[in-house]
C-alpha cells in the first residue's frame, strides 16, 4: 500500500471488477487494446475503454506447492504453507518444523522463532548453506524423508525432530 500510495497508483486501480472481455483493436496501423469490464456488485453494466496495452496477472502462483511427504496422514499437529501464515503468535511455545530454506521460509523461521520453542528449518543442503544470523532456537536439518506416528519427522540423514506444527516454504 506504502509503494502504491507513493507513485500515485491507486487511481489507476478498479477494485470489484471483474474483466469480461480484451479484444484487440487495429488504429492507424497499431494495436490498441478493447477492455470490457463489470463491476462485481452490478454484473449486469459492463464499461469498456481502450487501452495501449494490457497486463495479463492471472495468479498462476496462487496455488501453494506441498510436496507428498510420506506419513504426512499420520501426523497430528497443525499443517500449513507460508501461503496462509500471517502471525507468530499461533506458534507460541511449540516445536515447528519449516520445509524450505528460500527467502520466504527464513523469513517465517526468524518470525516463528520469536514466539516458538523450537524451530528447525530442513533444506536441501545443510551444513553447507550458511543461514546466516538464525536466532538461537533455529536449528537445520536435513530434507524431510518421512513422518513417523503423530509428531515424529525424520530427515534423509536418520535425525529426527518432534514437531508440534509443519510449515511448508515450498513455492507455488
Amino acid at each position: 500500500e506504502d509503494y502504491s500510495a507513493h507513485f500515485g497508483l491507486k487511481k489507476h486501480v478498479q477494485f470489484l471488477t471483474r474483466v469480461d472481455a480484451v479484444k484487440p483493436v487495429h488504429v492507424h496501423g497499431g494495436v490498441k487494446w478493447k477492455v470490457t469490464t463489470s463491476k462485481v456488485t452490478d454484473p449486469d453494466k459492463q464499461n469498456t475503454e481502450q487501452f495501449d496495452g494490457v497486463i495479463v496477472s492471472n495468479g498462476r502462483y496462487s496455488v501453494p506447492y506441498v510436496p507428498t511427504i510420506p506419513g504426512t496422514d499420520q501426523f497430528q499437529g497443525r499443517i500449513l504453507h507460508s501461503h496462509d501464515y500471517r502471525v507468530p503468535e499461533p506458534f507460541r511455545g511449540r516445536n515447528v518444523l519449516i520445509i524450505g530454506a528460500f527467502p520466504s521460509g527464513i523469513d517465517v523461521c526468524v518470525e516463528i522463532s520469536a514466539e516458538a520453542r523450537r524451530v528447525v528449518i530442513s533444506h536441501s543442503n545443510p551444513p553447507n548453506m550458511e543461514l546466516r544470523r538464525l536466532p538461537p532456537n533455529v536449528g537445520q536439518a536435513a530434507r524431510v524423508e518421512d513422518i513417523m506416528g503423530p509428531n515424529i519427522v525424520r530427515f534423509q540423514d536418520g535425525q529426527e525432530f518432534q514437531a508440534d506444527d509443519i510449515v511448508y516454504c515450498t513455492g507455488y
